[in-house]
């Protein structure tokens, strides 16, 4: 019976049902998965492949974090696309890569700028959640200086305009396994207080629910997906990976890439951890 490690954090196990969800799905297909915290010292190499799920707290100690996973052999997903992933400069990237984005600025400690006009959001470029992420009606001496706080915290700033539909209806989450789409969840807005968190970094007072995506969102989540091949960060396609989107008059934009340990609303849809761990033992296979 072939066995794999998940890799999380222990102390986000007891929030994180997710996983449990995943392991049990496994478990048919006669996977054996251990849960193992990616601080843990000793030989990540003794299995055929380390999927990442709740390590909610890399962002406080990266440099560990990107070291640990150039060090796993049989990362899921690659550390190549972690290390692009977690500063969310990627969506530079890929506007460049013709991929429709939110228009994003980024600022680097003391970097000046001509801001956008109209409501804007501030959040790390290197964050989770929605710590630090924050709204202005405008550019001004509130809004430096919370690019002050961001800049403390040792991250780089993202500046994006408000959307407006996403006070009113929250954004759009598609979920990808393998490269293909799985499902999609609607969530409401998330920008709160600190102490509206969970350990995961996600509002307690967010809402959840199973949403049937429009075609032109999935054709614009499937492109930022195939970007990250096209860009040249792996050459498969992504074993899992999720795309937010917010909707601004008729077109869809993606606001994050979430391909480290995103939420996938396993429990949203039924089926999905089926389908994840039968690409995850399609991929054991093919090692």
């Amino acid at each position: 019976m072939a066995e794999l490690w998940i890799a999380d954090h222990e102390g986000s196990r007891s929030a994180d049902p997710e996983t449990q969800l995943l392991i049990e799905a496994l478990d048919r297909l006669g996977l054996t998965a251990v849960r193992r915290d990616w601080h843990q010292p000793g030989a990540w190499d003794t299995t055929n492949l380390t999927l990442i799920r709740s390590t909610w707290d890399y962002t406080t100690c990266l440099d560990d974090f990107l070291a640990w996973t150039r060090a796993v052999p049989g990362l899921e997903n690659p550390a190549e696309v972690i290390a692009w992933n977690c500063d969310k400069s990627y969506l530079l990237e890929l506007a460049a890569s013709s991929v429709p984005t939110v228009e994003s600025l980024v600022l680097a400690a003391g970097e000046q700028a001509a801001l956008p006009s109209g409501p804007l959001v501030v959040k790390p470029a290197i964050g989770a959640g929605s710590r630090l992420a924050a709204s202005f009606a405008s550019a001004g001496p509130d809004l430096d200086a919370h690019l002050q706080q961001i800049w403390a915290s040792g991250s780089r700033a993202l500046i994006q305009p408000e959307i407006a539909s996403v006070a009113a209806v929250g954004e759009l989450n598609l979920v990808f396994f393998g490269g293909e789409y799985s499902h999609a969840a609607r969530k409401g807005p998330m920008l709160g207080r600190e102490d509206d968190l969970d350990p995961s970094g996600l509002s307690v007072r967010e809402n959840l629910s199973l949403e049937i995506a429009p075609a032109q969102a999935i054709a614009v989540a499937k492109s930022a997906m195939d970007a990250v091949e096209a860009i040249g960060l792996t050459r498969q396609a992504l074993l899992y990976g999720r795309v937010d989107l917010f909707e601004d008059d008729g077109n869809w934009l993606v606001s994050e890439l979430e391909l480290i340990e995103p939420a996938l609303f396993l429990h949203l849809a039924e089926g999905s951890a089926d389908n994840l761990a039968s690409q995850v033992l399609a991929r054991l296979d093919e090692r």
